[in-house]
């Protein structure tokens, strides 16, 4: 395993074998915030472009329990 950086025996080979577990862990991360990120932007234009369920309702977060129970009645 690795030692202290700053010992003359290590050999950068060494270094580079050790590294190696972070840079997979690294690339992994990444990919899953580039994907992440591509479907925030699509979203995101699709709602720029107004495509989706227009029902004028409001927020269904925000939704009293009463009206959502008499929308699916």
């Amino acid at each position: 395993m690795l030692q202290h950086p700053e010992n003359p025996t290590n050999t950068f080979s060494n270094i580079v074998e050790a590294t190696k577990p972070w840079l997979r862990g690294r690339t992994i991360s990444g990919v899953l915030i580039l994907v992440g990120h591509l479907a925030f932007a699509y979203h995101f234009v699709l709602m720029l472009l107004k495509f989706g369920r227009a029902d004028g309702v409001g927020p269904t977060l925000l939704a009293k329990p009463e009206s959502a129970a008499e929308a699916s009645s």
